[in-house]
């Protein structure tokens, strides 16, 4: 195997670290939901908290296995990181709708320009990290091809 650049070691054991920190924090956030409905206790929690923690906890597997077997060398692992990283990107989209859904909750009146600021940073974080994982994708993307091109030709000419 060809020895990975600085860059992709450097992202390998950022998404190893943070996909695992991803999923730990959205299992919670699911879990945060169903218990405040099965208790009848008020949280800051939407359906679409559920939702976006399942995606999250999916996302964060697939990737994480995507980035182990990258590791190791076998193409097939760009699958498993593009479908993550898509599923990071829904759940990025569902979260600009929860972020929204969750402050008109908290705050039915009397908003004022503090708070609105505290919206739009939770929304520019969301679409920043929407951005990350396009740049997953396309850097991994890049990585393949690279890989594929690299790879010995077969000969056609012993053929028949």
């Amino acid at each position: 195997m060809k020895e990975k650049n600085t860059l992709e070691t450097i992202l390998i054991v950022f998404l190893m670290v943070t996909t695992v920190s991803l999923f730990s924090y959205w299992g919670y956030q699911s879990v945060i939901y169903i218990l405040g409905e099965m208790f009848n206790v008020q949280t800051e929690s939407t359906i679409f908290s559920v939702i976006i923690g399942i995606l999250g906890m999916i996302s964060g597997a697939l990737v994480f296995a995507g980035v182990s077997l990258w590791s190791t060398g076998r193409l097939s692992a760009r699958n498993f990181i593009t479908y993550g990283s898509v599923g990071f990107m829904i759940k990025n989209i569902f979260d600009l709708f929860n972020s929204i859904a969750i402050f008109r909750i908290t705050h039915p009146s009397n908003v004022n320009i503090y708070q609105i600021q505290q919206l739009a940073g939770k929304l520019g974080s969301d679409l920043f990290q929407f951005a990350f994982w396009v740049f997953v994708i396309a850097f991994f993307a890049y990585l393949a091809k690279k890989r594929i091109m690299s790879m010995p030709q077969v000969s056609q000419n012993n053929i028949g």
